[in-house]
């Protein structure tokens, strides 16, 4: 999975990772933008967005991800 920011797609309830993961698809690989780099402020600029709400919205997706990776049947690795 490769996304910019990833909230529509990892992040929310009722999203894509949880009927994905209910459903028994246990390998993952998830490309996110790094919060920390200059590219996530530039992307964060080039929609209008303020890079703090952006980037903040990158860490939840991690955070998100990481909760998922402690289930026994997921394989999951998440890279910035």
């Amino acid at each position: 999975m490769l996304a910019v920011r990833g909230l529509g797609l990892v992040a929310l309830n009722g999203s894509l990772r949880w009927w994905v993961l209910a459903d028994g698809i246990r390998r993952y690989r998830v490309f996110l933008l790094d919060p920390d780099s200059a590219a996530a402020r530039l992307r964060a600029g080039g929609v209008g967005e303020a890079a703090a709400s952006s980037t903040g919205g990158i860490r939840l997706v991690v955070e998100r991800l990481m909760q998922a990776a402690q289930r026994p049947d997921c394989d999951l690795a998440v890279y910035l």
